[in-house]
Order: structure tokens, then C-alpha cells, then sequence
């Protein structure tokens, strides 16, 4: 009798035999344990790059969609297949009435964060009462010359409410250099904005052919491939890049393309294909 029979009879361990049984079924599970691991692993990632993908839709859409429809085709700056620049407003404001050939009084009634809009651009557009057109003076800039009791008390007057902070009340002037005529009279509707683009550019660490979006010099979303915009002119036609004095022409700015996860082998890629349509878009008939 061998000592592993004598083991065995023992209660104290296994024979050789079923040592190899035992060795056999261990690696048989060991081996569809790593098989299902991989195959998870596998499944999580092709998830991951799903969202990775939508995020980067919704990027173009709402993020970049909700800016780009505030503005018309007259505040176009640039529109060409990597990039739209549009003119985003920094402050609102009405009229309450000129004080001077130079000065008028006004009540902001809506400001928004500057954040990531270059300061080498600003400008200044007025549109004047019973007129639907604005005209613009891109690199025109006022002076505040007072705050508070004065201009509110002219505001007020004109019908502007009377209980908002300070800073909304203002007295401007450098009107005559922006605009021919001069300080603008009550009534009038005040812009004050700077440049906005929102590009492709080659992504930071991307593979070939890929791009990010970036706004300004913020990147919204990566990585794209093969992503552009074109524009709808008025009357219906689509152009690459429409010269500058059709401009004014554009009604929908479209952008499409494909993006995909980051996934190493076969990452998960869809295709978009949005229309952007610009806020008082006039098309013909």
C-alpha cells in the first residue's frame, strides 16, 4: 500500500489521482471566471464609450446649440467649415433717454458672465424704436459715468422699474464715436458683446483626424472625426463657408460629423447631424 493510499484512508489529504481531478476542475473554473471577467470588462467599456459618444452629442447640441441659436445672421463673424463665430452678448439695456449729444441714461436688464470671451473684441449694437435692424460697432466701447440715484430717476420716469440694484442704472457716454448720430434717443435697445467661436481643432493627445470642440479656448467635448459645419442660406441653399456679405443671409447653421469613445480596440462611434436654427431666421417662400 502506497503512503498517498494511506493518506487518503486516513482523512488527512487526497490521492494522486484526485489531486489531478481537483488541479483539472480548478483551472477549467479559474479559465471561465477570466473568460467572464474579460468579457465584462469588454462590455463596461463598450458602455463607457456609448456615453462618452452621447456626451459629446449633447455637447453639440445643447451646449454649443443653446448659444449659437441666440444669435441672428447679421451677428455672424465668421462661418466657415472648422469654426462659427458669432457675436454673444455680454449686457442688455434700454434706453431711458440722452442727456447730452454724447450721454444717455440706461437700465440694464440683463448681463451674463464674460467668462472666456477674449477682451481684444468688444462692440456695441443699438436698434432704434419702431426698428426691428441693429446696427453695430464692433470694437466700440462706452464709459460709465454714473451709477445709482441719477440715471434711476430718469429711468424710472421713462417706466423702468425703480427697485433694482445700482449697477443697473447707468449714465453712459461715447456714443458719438460708435454711433453717427450720437447718443441714441429713449426707447432704443443697447447690446454690449464680445466675439464667441466655436471650432474642430486637432485634439490634445487624439489620434490622427481627430478633433475636440472647443469654445473659445475651452474644449467642450472629445474626440470627433470628420466634424463640420455648413450653412442654409435663406434661400435654401447650403454653403461650406458663404461669403461675408451673405452673412446676414444664413438661417440655420448645420453641423455633423462622427464621434466615438476612447476605448482602444473598437470604440463605440455614432454619427449627428443637427440643424441649429438662428434666432429670427427669415427664409423665402
Amino acid at each position: 500500500m502506497t503512503a498517498w493510499a494511506l493518506i487518503s484512508r486516513n482523512g488527512t489529504g487526497f490521492s494522486l489521482p484526485e489531486l489531478l481531478i481537483a488541479l483539472t476542475v480548478g483551472a477549467v473554473v479559474g479559465s471561465a471566471l477570466i473568460s467572464i471577467i474579460r468579457s465584462q470588462s469588454a462590455y463596461y467599456t463598450r458602455q463607457e464609450d456609448a456615453v462618452i459618444a452621447q456626451q459629446n452629442i449633447r455637447a453639440v447640441y445643447d451646449l454649443m446649440g443653446a448659444e449659437v441659436r441666440l444669435a441672428s445672421g447679421a451677428d455672424l463673424l465668421l462661418a466657415v467649415p472648422d469654426s462659427v463665430a458669432i457675436r454673444s452678448d455680454v449686457s442688455r439695456a434700454v434706453v431711458c433717454d440722452s442727456t447730452g449729444p454724447d450721454e444717455a441714461s440706461v437700465f440694464v436688464y440683463d448681463s451674463v458672465s464674460a467668462a472666456n470671451l477674449p477682451s481684444g473684441f468688444r462692440g456695441l449694437a443699438i436698434s432704434l424704436p419702431m426698428d426691428s435692424t441693429w446696427s453695430y460697432a464692433d470694437g466700440g466701447s462706452l464709459t460709465v459715468l454714473d451709477t445709482g440715484n441719477g440715471p434711476r430717476a430718469i429711468c424710472a420716469i421713462a417706466g423702468a422699474p425703480s427697485t433694482a440694484s445700482d449697477d443697473r442704472y447707468r449714465r453712459l457716454s461715447g456714443f458719438q464715436a460708435a454711433f453717427s448720430r450720437g447718443a441714441p434717443p429713449r426707447g432704443t435697445l443697447l447690446r454690449a458683446y464680445g466675439r464667441l467661436t466655436f471650432s474642430f481643432t486637432s485634439s490634445i493627445g487624439g489620434g490622427p483626424g481627430q478633433s475636440s470642440l472647443r469654445r473659445n479656448s475651452q474644449e467642450l467635448a472629445a474626440p470627433f472625426g470628420g466634424a463640420a459645419f455648413s450653412y442654409r442660406l435663406s434661400d435654401g441653399s447650403v454653403a461650406a463657408m458663404p461669403t461675408s456679405g451673405r452673412l446676414p443671409d444664413v438661417v440655420e447653421v448645420l453641423v455633423s460629423g462622427m464621434t466615438f469613445g476612447t476605448g482602444a480596440t473598437a470604440p463605440h462611434m455614432r454619427s449627428f447631424n443637427h440643424r441649429l436654427v438662428l434666432r429670427n431666421a427669415i427664409r423665402s417662400p
